[in-house]
């Protein structure tokens, strides 16, 4: 089972790689064509002059004095369009790749912010295919007017994904910064406790350290409630140690007392329990005297 979800894991990811790369490739297979096809726009397009000449009788005939411009504009715009999506497939495949479910609000908002992203991805391919459509054939599809305004329109929605790329680019930066901000309050936290225990001084609040790495002030109150959690596990040691030498009816096997004697240094077997103790005059299990 373990093994199957790895390898349904991996077949995911190698699926939405796959589909951010296809669609990558297919924008720039696009771009190549639509360059090919607006360098010869003036020859694809020379019938069309002719025919605009003839009928208006006029040999200066100039669409209004601005030429085949609009449609050399089309073209710019929509190779413009092109790279944009062509390269936002590759931020969208690197900003949303974690998503977390675990940690809730974060995954809220990214998936918020990829809904919104998404979209506006979708409307800016959809005037770019609409743009292709009608200038990137071998005859115009669409009249001067539309041309212009379908330009000017692929233009602003063009601008706003990218200004929106770029804000959750600085977004992304800030929460990088942040994040080593606190990580590097914790680093040094936490070598003052290295150097402080080092000193030979005594450390009591643990729990105080990580909330002044996560930059909160203590207050008198949780001071005051750590001292007595330390005091209350403080006593709690010391009956345990009380009890364990009422236990064993003698403090020497705890070496308080100090022996001198080169025997007791030495593991001995109890003549009662056969515990083997550590030196000590007394058995550590059962009190008896060391024989």
């Amino acid at each position: 089972m373990h093994e199957t979800r790895i390898a349904g894991r991996r077949a995911r990811q190698m699926q939405r790689f796959l589909h951010h790369y296809q669609r990558y490739f297919a924008h720039a297979e696009s771009a190549e064509l639509e360059k090919k096809m607006g360098g010869t726009v003036c020859t694809r397009l020379a019938p069309v002059v002719d025919a605009a000449i003839q009928f208006d009788a006029s040999p200066g005939f100039n669409f209004g004095g601005i030429g085949l411009s609009f449609v050399h504009a089309a073209f710019t715009e929509l190779l413009e369009c092109r790279s944009v999506l062509q390269h936002s497939y590759v931020f969208s495949y690197f900003r949303y790749k974690s998503i977390n479910p675990k940690i809730y609000r974060l995954a809220k908002r990214l998936l918020k912010e990829k809904v919104a992203f998404e979209q506006t991805q979708a409307e800016l391919e959809m005037m770019a295919e609409q743009m292709s459509n009608v200038v990137a054939r071998a005859h115009l599809r669409a009249t001067r007017a539309q041309i212009t305004f379908l330009t000017a329109t692929s233009a602003d929605k063009r601008k706003e994904f990218s200004n929106l790329m770029l804000n959750l680019l600085n977004e992304e930066r800030k929460e990088e910064r942040s994040e080593a901000g606190d990580e590097s309050e914790k680093e040094k936290a936490f070598q003052g406790l290295h150097r402080a225990i080092l000193n030979g001084s005594r450390v009591t609040g643990f729990a105080n350290v990580g909330r002044s790495a996560n930059g909160t002030s203590s207050s008198r109150e949780t001071s005051r409630a750590s001292s007595e959690d330390n005091k209350a596990i403080e006593q709690a040691l010391k009956a345990s140690l009380e009890e364990f030498i009422a236990n064993t009816g003698s403090r020497d096997v705890l070496n308080i007392d100090g022996d001198t004697n080169e025997d007791q240094g030495m593991d001995w077997p109890c003549s009662a329990c056969t515990y083997m103790n550590n030196a000590g005059n007394h058995c550590a299990i059962c009190g008896t005297p060391r024989s």
